[in-house]
């Protein structure tokens, strides 16, 4: 895996790991850009 925080995703509510092993999850941004973020229900 290793997805970095940040980075472009798809599709939205898509699940994976970080780098670090924490989980992330594919969030819509504020810029309207799909991004990864940390998935706080899961971690």
């Amino acid at each position: 895996m290793g997805i970095q925080f940040g980075s472009a995703c798809s599709p939205i509510g898509a699940l994976g790991i970080a780098e670090d092993g924490r989980p992330a999850k594919c969030f819509m941004g504020h810029d309207g850009q799909a991004r990864w973020g940390y998935d706080s229900n899961r971690g």
